[in-house]
């Protein structure tokens, strides 16, 4: 039974190293590990020493120099000292593998001390670096306002709250709409909600209403923010970073630039691109409504005297005061001009004839002529009295619906110098070729 026993163990040993061949003894001898590196070691001695052993046994029997029991005991010693001797070698080696796990851990340890102060660094300097950001967010000249996916706020920075006049509590959710001004709310509320439903950015101009009444312009920007959707494997808006930018001051400088484009810098008077474009306008609705329109030009008398005399500082403040009083002297649908030096130009709309606008001629004549009172502040180079006055020459041209601006505003030009000659009257108008009525 022993021999099929030893065979029957000998086939599962095998079958065992068939399926696993690592855990064979080749395959232990080529690992690179401990066992790999203890085995090397030891087989050699596990391999010769006992043969080398057993042959010495039978040849020191067969030569007499002992018998078999003291053969024996010879071979149980021997045995029993390469025992001992592969034990020491493993101890050794296991010892070495100690220090070696040793040396790692250490390393392990000394890396992992570097790996935690390395993080702690960086998790400080990433805290420093977001708390830098949001004091820069909070003192930063343009509003800065986070939206949740609905378009409802969710906090904003110190200067939203300084263009708003609201504070964060009373702008969550949608109060942020209070402070639209009520004229424009709607169509911000309803675009705005376009942009969130479509997903979009919000760009414009809006304007603002702060609770004590002050207006100011605003010109806002929004981005959506996206995050990936686990479920549908594509990114989803989780909400809105908006800009807000304070424009007030830029829309004042573009307002003051296009009144100047069409405004005397002086009087503030309509120059002569608005008084042409309000000519043609008044000669179109004359067309229309069956009415005329009268043009005076008027000339001031004596003015080049005072601004060479008195400098040009007084000329100014006379130039000031005479288109005052034009304003004054023509209706308020008349519209007065100023288009260089010391010429104006009033056009008339809606009169009947030229009568009608030589009672409007006559009645600016009379304020303009009226003696003018110098401000007391205005220095005159010491020279009295505190007080001038100018003559004014108007000539009168009448335009009906058909006629251009242009020409008709050279009639009246032609009408004024008229008035120079010392033989006529202060008004003047040229004779119509159409058969219109003259003064």
């Amino acid at each position: 039974m022993a021999p099929h026993t030893g065979g029957s163990l000998l086939i599962l040993a095998l079958a065992i190293m068939a399926q696993r061949p690592r855990d064979g003894l080749i395959g232990l001898m080529r690992d690179q590990g401990s066992a790999g590196t203890l085995l090397r070691g030891a087989f050699p001695f596990f391999l010769l020493v006992p043969f080398i052993v057993g042959w010495l046994r039978l040849w020191g029997e067969r030569a007499g120099l002992y018998n078999t029991a003291f053969g024996t005991g010879m071979l149980v010693i021997g045995m029993t000292i390469l025992g001992c001797g592969v034990s020491w070698m493993a101890a050794l080696r296991l010892r070495e593998l100690d220090h070696l796990r040793d040396a790692s851990e250490d390393q392990l340890a000394e890396v992992n001390r570097t790996l935690e102060s390395t993080v702690s660094e960086r998790t400080r300097e990433v805290a420093e670096s977001a708390e830098t950001l949001h004091a820069l967010i909070r003192v930063a000249p343009v509003g800065f306002v986070q939206l949740d996916a609905t378009g409802g706020l969710l906090t904003a920075n110190d200067t939203w709250m300084a263009l708003s006049g609201m504070s964060v509590e009373e702008s969550l959710g949608g109060g942020w709409a209070a402070a639209i001004h009520p004229d424009d709310v709607d169509r911000v509320v309803r675009d705005w909600a376009v942009c969130v439903t479509e997903g979009g950015s919000y760009e414009g101009v809006v304007r603002f209403r702060r609770p004590d009444g002050e207006e100011s312009w605003v010109q806002v920007s929004t981005t959506p923010l996206h995050a990936p959707d686990p479920q549908h494997h594509a990114p989803i808006i989780t909400g809105h970073l908006a800009s807000v930018t304070d424009i007030t001051a830029l829309r004042q400088v573009e307002a003051r630039i296009e009144h100047l484009a069409f405004h005397d810098a002086l009087t503030g008077l309509p120059n002569r691109v608005l008084l042409l474009d309000r000519l043609e306008q008044a000669l179109l609705n004359a067309g229309r409504h069956g009415r005329g329109v009268g043009v005076l030009f008027l000339d001031l008398d004596r003015f080049k005297i005072i601004n060479d005399s008195l400098g040009h500082h007084v000329g100014d403040a006379v130039l000031s005061q005479v288109a005052t009083r034009l304003c004054q002297g023509a209706r308020s649908t008349d519209t007065v001009a100023r288009i260089g030096g010391d010429e104006f130009v009033v056009v008339c709309p809606d009169v009947a004839d030229i009568d009608d606008v030589a009672l409007i001629a006559a009645k600016i004549r009379e304020l303009v002529t009226d003696r003018i009172v110098l401000p007391e502040d205005l220095d005159t180079g010491g020279h009295s009295p505190r007080a001038v006055s100018v003559g004014v020459s108007i000539g009168i041209a009448f335009g009906v619906g058909g006629d251009e601006p242009e020409p008709l505003l050279r009639e009246a030009d032609r009408a004024m110098y008229l008035v120079k000659d010392p033989m006529r009257t202060p008004l003047a108008a040229l004779p119509d070729r159409r058969d219109r009525s003259a003064l």
